[in-house]
């Protein structure tokens, strides 16, 4: 089969980029049925990873498991293997280093970035859509006789047109609400906090408000679909959980978010101006605004400082970050926004940030935008320095 060539060729790639001498990463056996991975981390111990591969795979995605007992490694492998879209095992693995190496904030390999071309991913994506069954017979057998396909338009024609009506212009996932707009108490529905939940219904009511009244609808459906799942990613990920950070949307408005960063490193003395900060004001936090656009997530967000303000840290004269995973040629749809919101705590105390208790802080959007778009385009022509391992 050609699916099985294929993910023969991917392995094939995963054993190229991570041989078993690989510093971080390294895969250790791997074939069609089984992939193992081993991920060497700061505390030099190793967490060995498996990837058991169905039968019907692309259609589904592996069976992920650990015997290392962490509680992010554990989250992050049961999301893979509930995973509906990106099931693709180099898509997986991406996602899997990408998301623990920011948790433990760990530089991510840049072999990394070689998993996930666009040719890759289309090829195994057109590879997964199509029928196992090769015999023009049984794919005959298959198709409704005449008489039963009149028969079935006719039992769906009085539900045809409400039907088109309720599904057409779908920005998100409406199936949760029934004719009365009000939630349903389906088991299968995800549980969340009170104020988390509330939030997610007011985003839906609106959407169905607005597909209803036939007011313009803000982005684009996959775009606000992908914003949904992060939405809820976050709200059940061990940071947010925690207490590391929260998030709120701004106006509500599915592209606009407040995200709040109320714990970094312990051992660093960003942690100790936080404590500071909040013996003034118990609810002080590191705030950031991260706007979305309607490509996302083929472009990253817009990630900026609010307050308080922020000496070095990588942070910009105007509140912008000088983080390459933020900007065009370091992107990857494949990032969480779990991920990021952690990766931008680890990027503040590498680059040695303090609070300016004293200055009042002035960011705003129009002056990091400018300053990010300074960035990238010093960046475009001078590439990216990577600092050695010696310095964190």
């Amino acid at each position: 089969m050609a699916c099985i060539k294929k993910l023969k060729e991917d392995i094939g790639l995963l054993k190229k980029l991570f041989p078993s001498g690989h510093d971080l990463v390294r895969v250790t056996e791997a074939t069609v049925d089984e992939i193992n991975v081993t991920l060497i981390l700061p505390n030099g111990e190793a967490a060995r990873i498996c990837a058991n591969i169905a039968q019907n795979y692309p259609r589904v995605a592996a069976i992920w498991c650990s015997e290392y007992e962490e509680e992010e490694l554990g989250h992050i492998l049961q999301q893979l293997s509930d995973e509906k879209e990106n099931v693709h095992i180099l898509m997986q693995i991406h996602q899997l280093i990408v998301q623990y190496f920011a948790f433990l904030c760990i530089p991510i390999p840049g072999e990394l970035e070689q998993l996930i071309s666009p040719r890759h991913i289309v090829e195994e994506m057109d590879e997964g859509q199509g029928s196992d069954i090769s015999n023009e017979d049984e794919r005959e057998q298959q198709q409704p006789s005449e008489e039963e396909s009149v028969a079935e338009e006719e039992d769906d024609e009085e539900y045809e047109e409400e039907d088109e009506d309720e599904n057409d212009g779908m920005i998100y996932d409406i199936s949760e609400f029934d004719s009365n707009n009000e939630p349903t108490t389906s088991s299968a529905r995800d549980v969340f906090p009170e104020a988390e939940q509330e939030t997610l219904d007011k985003l839906n009511i609106l959407a169905r408000a607005d597909r209803v009244a036939n007011r313009p609808q803000l982005g684009s459906t996959s775009a606000s679909d992908r914003l949904m799942k992060e939405l809820k990613d976050c709200y059940r990920s061990i940071g947010y959980k925690s207490g590391l950070y929260s998030l709120s949307i701004i106006d509500e408005n599915l592209y606009e978010w407040e995200v709040k960063v109320h714990a970094v490193d312990s051992d660093s003395p960003l942690a100790q101006d936080l404590i500071k900060l909040k013996e003034r004001d118990e609810d002080a936090a590191l705030i950031f605004r991260a706007s979305f656009k309607e490509d996302y997530p083929m472009s990253p967000p817009f990630v900026h400082v609010k307050a308080p303000h922020i000496e070095n840290g990588y942070v910009m004269s105007g509140g912008a970050l000088c983080m390459e995973l933020l900007t065009p040629s370091g992107w990857s749809s494949a990032y969480s926004m779990d991920a990021v919101i952690t990766q931008i705590g680890c990027t503040l105390v590498k680059g040695k940030a303090r609070i300016g208790f004293d200055v009042t802080p002035s960011y705003t959007q129009a002056k990091a935008q400018s300053s990010w778009s300074g960035l990238v385009k010093f960046h475009n022509k001078s590439g990216w320095y990577t600092p050695p391992k010696s310095d964190g």
